[in-house]
């Protein structure tokens, strides 16, 4: 209904999956598409948007500025 289909990503070890999931915060790799639903459906279940699309849009645009990236970052020693 929402588009919401993507092959399940094996499990291989950590390295792999940090790679992944950096690559995902920049808007790559295999993790991606799974991230942009987590944080849209995040976004519009707290309230943040309207809706669905809008919040999925707001994923697209805080993942297009690397802000996630940039709250890693930020939390790093």
């Amino acid at each position: 209904e929402h588009g919401i289909d993507a092959d399940e990503v094996a499990w291989s070890d950590l390295e792999q999956w940090q790679s992944q999931a950096l690559a995902a915060l920049a808007g790559a790799g295999p993790l991606a598409a799974a991230l942009r639903w987590n944080v849209g459906a995040y976004l519009w279940f707290a309230g943040q948007l309207e809706s669905l699309p809008a919040a999925l849009a707001q994923a697209d645009a805080l993942l297009a500025a690397r802000a996630g990236l940039a709250a890693l970052e930020r939390l790093r020693p």
